[in-house]
């Protein structure tokens, strides 16, 4: 204990020496230059604190690295996550590690930090039972990498296995066996892969199809498995990978002998188990799976002697829960004794159960609320620097929008000032093109009026009783106004009157003649009225208000609606 809090106060001094010389370099204008060291740094005291298990002190100097700029708030988040998940607070480590995964956007740029982030998400789901979710994580995580080229040969690796194992758990047996074998696949044929890594790998999935009820496919892979190890144990060359060559040794053998049992082949798994060296079961796995084997062939008081191994080899389980610890140590050991006719230790033992299950429970219970009361708090302060930042947030917004408020009201009167001169430039145009207009028209009649009824040609009498016709009665106002029915009320034909109205109008049609009537009449109502435009068209005889707009704009250059606020305008200036 002491020498953990002297490590813990040296870190400490670490972490202000460090925060110091941040601060001055970015002060010299060299922040640039250290930022890549700061962060690694950040990153490598983060894990180690992590690692002493003691989430508060974790989590206290995790903020202190996030404030002194040695970690990013995504990569605090992250240790957050580790430091609660190395304690076994998985809803504190599943919160901060949603946080994290959350924070990246597309393009992503660390991709080493978000997949280590995505597949520990992945794995808290898993632990907690949520397998589809897991699975989903995994999936999305090895398709979205692969997409853009970033999985590196472990990564993929450990995603695989955690997809395998949630398929194992939904029962997708088909795509456990198509997945296991696309993962085998892509370790054989990859350029740096490990003798060590394929035949861990092959174990695995051994054991997983043996305990999926599959013995042909666990039998299958414990070959590829012996494969992989006589070829690591032919390159080992230091104790290192000759101890964990014999410890394989140990498991394929043990596992071997696990298969055969299942098949029924009790006399061959038994000699196959009797002819593992006993030097072979040194390591804390191979004497639980020794043990496991034993219960399963009934042999009980052999299995007793292997939990007394274990016991006496004195294991602390920190990885695991007490409640795991429970069923995978306690459960075994009380079966053993129950099952080898040693009653009293059984319910030694199995007192022993009870006690520890309620203590975990009522702890397990502890945890819970106090996980919540710590996500709940950690939510607040999150809130409180948001609200902080909002209300900076704020400021700076009101200064822009005020800015804005200035320089479009600038802009405005800029504006306003510009389109009143376009106004009056439009107004002296429009007034100019009306008097244009009806000085054509007028000049064309008052032409044919001056002159004696005698030199007037039929054509031209017949023009002036249709103007005449025209501004009396007005017949253009009627939508249905046809050719034939101006004929008649003339008591020609449409074909003489066509041929009037071309011969005096400069040539235009009986449409083109009727249209500008029409076009002059809405103009007028709409100059001397203030009647809405849908009823100005149909009172000026149009039933088409696109064709009205288009003959309206052609006439006048103007739009109906800028038509009657220059008219207006030029009312009320004369007023």
């Amino acid at each position: 204990m002491g020498e953990i809090v002297y490590f813990c106060i040296r870190m400490k001094k670490v972490i202000v020496i460090i925060t110091l010389l941040v601060a001055i370099v970015s002060c010299l204008g060299g922040e640039k230059a250290l930022d890549k060291t700061a962060k690694a740094n950040g990153d490598s005291i983060a894990y180690h604190v992590a690692m002493l298990r003691q989430q508060d002190h974790s989590l206290s100097i995790i903020d202190s690295l996030e404030q002194a700029g040695m970690l990013t708030p995504v990569r605090a988040d992250f240790w957050r996550g580790y430091s609660c998940d190395m304690c076994w607070n998985t809803r504190q480590a599943l919160h901060f590690y949603q946080k994290a995964f959350d924070a990246y956007t597309d393009p992503i740029s660390e991709w080493n930090h978000y997949l280590d982030t995505g597949y520990r998400l992945a794995y808290m789901h898993s632990y907690l039972h949520e397998y589809r979710e897991a699975l989903r994580l995994a999936t999305m995580l090895i398709d979205k990498a692969s997409s853009a080229r970033e999985l590196r040969e472990t990564q993929h690796a450990f995603l695989i296995e955690l997809v395998i194992i949630c398929q194992l758990k939904l029962g997708q047996t088909a795509e456990v066996k198509e997945n296991t074998m696309r993962a085998y696949k892509m370790l054989t044929d990859g350029d740096g892969t490990s003798n060590e890594n394929l035949m861990t790998f092959t174990y695995g999935r051994a054991s997983d199809f043996l305990h999926a009820g599959d013995l042909n496919e666990a039998d299958a892979w414990l070959k590829r498995c012996v494969d992989a190890l006589h070829r690591f144990e032919n390159e080992a060359n230091d104790s290192i990978n000759l101890a964990l060559a014999m410890e394989y040794h140990g498991h394929t053998s043990l596992l071997k002998a696990s298969i055969l049992l299942a098949r029924g082949q009790r006399a061959e798994s038994s000699a196959v188990y009797d002819a593992i060296p006993q030097s072979q079961f040194y390591h804390p796995s191979n004497v639980a799976e020794a043990a496991e084997y034993l219960m399963a062939a009934e042999r009980y008081e052999d299995a007793l002697v292997f939990y007394a191994r274990q016991d006496s080899m004195d294991i602390t389980h920190t990885t695991e829960s007490p409640l795991d610890m429970i069923h995978e140590h306690m459960i075994p050991h009380f079966k053993a004794f129950l099952k080898a006719g040693h009653i009293p230790e059984a319910l030694e033992v199995a007192e022993n159960i009870c006690d520890k299950t309620d203590s975990a429970l009522t702890n397990i219970r502890k945890d819970d609320l106090a996980q919540l009361s710590v996500v709940y708090q950690m939510q607040q302060n999150t809130m409180d620097l948001q609200r902080a930042h909002i209300r900076g947030s704020v400021y700076l917004l009101i200064m822009v929008l005020l800015f804005l408020m200035a320089a479009l009201t600038g802009w405005l009167l800029f504006r306003s000032r510009r389109y009143s001169k376009e106004l009056e430039a439009k107004n002296r145009e429009l007034s100019e093109e009306v008097k244009l207009c009806e000085h054509r028209q007028q000049r064309t009649e008052q032409q044919l009026l001056a002159r004696p009824q005698e030199e007037l040609s039929a054509a031209q009498k017949l023009y002036l009783r249709i103007c005449e016709l025209m501004e009396k009665e007005k017949p253009f106002t009627n939508a249905n106004l046809k050719r034939e029915h101006l004929a008649a009320m003339l008591g020609t034909n449409h074909s003489y009157l066509g041929y009037a109205i071309r011969e005096c109008a400069n040539g235009q049609t009986i449409s083109t003649f009727i249209d500008a009537y029409r076009t002059e009449y809405a103009a007028q109502l709409l100059a001397t009225t203030d009647q809405p435009i849908g009823l100005v068209v149909e009172m000026a005889g149009f039933n088409n208000r696109v064709h009205f707009n288009k003959l309206f704009r052609l006439r006048y250059q103007l739009t109906p609606s800028e038509y009657r606020k220059i008219t207006n305008s030029n009312r009320a200036r004369k007023q």
